[in-house]
């Protein structure tokens, strides 16, 4: 999947930075991280190159594989939010090799940052910058492509997620309008169901039997925009007739999984919701079916 040729584009990449100013100094340490070795997140050998799989910072793109196609069991593709950007991508890498680690290579995990995410800086630009459907317009044909390409990799009978977290969602659902190939797809927090969706009818994958996730932590600020009438990321997958409705059950020191900090709690911190989300990846159906009772 390109991963030779991206190195080739990293590399040119540092080339092409003066090195001049703090900013550049930091881009240059960063893509030769990029190129570098890291821990094995499935835990197979002591240090293993990353897998770049999509790498344009023109067209802010940064695609990359954690864990080994070759022994996966389940392959998910996470399509983060708001303030995503290759700078920042490290918290992303983190959250996809932290599911790997836990599965001991049973599942991999790619990391797509297809374009440019909206950035929120302020909280008055959620309803300027956020509501902007336009990413979401600009990466989900993108994405249809990608899925494409992961199913023709992906050996047969391992299954694939696509999950959309926030903003993601958003994108993730405008890609089934657009033929996404997935055979299980997980809303999580999600803007909404996609630009356009009002019903499940207005998705198209091109897996006929795609079965289709939500979850949303109670008191989570998204819960604010899900579902607005007329709003610009469609209806709210939380509502969906055929989605299955997961709950966020609890943190692991007890406290409920909710309020604000679950936005990213529940992909970031030990609970009841992480082990929903890895099963979903993983199939391990009665622990999804234990989240959805």
């Amino acid at each position: 999947m390109r991963i030779a040729a991206n190195r080739l584009n990293i590399a040119s990449a540092i080339l092409a930075e003066s090195g001049r100013d703090d900013d550049s100094r930091r881009r240059i340490a960063l893509y030769r991280g990029l190129l570098g070795e890291t821990e094995d997140p499935a835990g197979r050998a002591d240090r293993v190159e990353r897998q770049i799989l999509a790498f344009d910072p023109a067209r802010a793109s940064l695609v990359e594989l954690n864990g080994d196609l070759a022994v996966a069991r389940g392959v998910a593709v996470l399509v983060p939010g708001v303030n995503t950007s290759i700078e920042d991508s490290a918290a992303n890498t983190a959250t996809a090799r932290r599911f790997v680690t836990a599965t001991d290579g049973r599942a991999a995990v790619i990391t797509y940052l297809g374009g440019p995410f909206p950035q929120v800086r302020d909280p008055t630009e959620v309803f300027t910058e956020a509501a902007d459907p336009r990413f979401a317009l600009d990466m989900a044909p993108r994405l249809v492509a990608f899925s494409e390409d992961v199913d023709r990799v992906v050996d047969d009978g391992v299954p694939v997620t696509v999950i959309g977290h926030s903003y993601g969602g958003s994108i993730v659902g405008t890609a089934e309008t657009q033929g996404l190939t997935s055979d299980r797809t997980l809303f999580l927090a999600a803007a909404g169901a996609g630009v356009g969706v009002d019903d499940p009818g207005d998705w198209h994958n091109r897996n006929a039997e795609v079965v289709r996730f939500s979850m949303t932590a109670p008191g989570d600020f998204i819960e604010l925009v899900q579902g607005f009438p007329g709003g610009p990321h469609g209806a709210d997958p939380d509502e969906m007739p055929t989605v299955v409705r997961l709950n966020t059950g609890n943190y692991d020191d007890g406290r409920p999984v909710a309020g604000w900090p679950a936005h990213s709690g529940m992909l970031n911190r030990p609970s009841d919701a992480w082990r929903a989300i890895l099963a979903v990846i993983t199939g391990d159906t009665p622990t999804a079916h234990r989240a959805a009772s």
